[in-house]
């Protein structure tokens, strides 16, 4: 599936996967590589454990 459909369709995509209201979908990509000398890209976010954020539908 595109990466664009999920953006641009969102509740036909929750509909399909039998995604609940209650949850989000979310995705990012990142392309390039970071400028270390550049002070935002210094910052770490803490993190969730993956399977707390992360399902899988088949």
């Amino acid at each position: 599936m595109p990466a664009y459909e999920i953006v641009k369709f969102p509740e036909s995509v929750k509909e399909i996967m039998n995604i609940p209201d209650s949850e989000w979908l979310a995705m990012g990509i990142a392309l390039g590589y970071a400028d270390m000398a550049t002070r935002v890209n210094e910052y770490r976010a803490p993190r969730v454990p993956l399977d707390e954020m992360l399902k899988i539908k088949d």
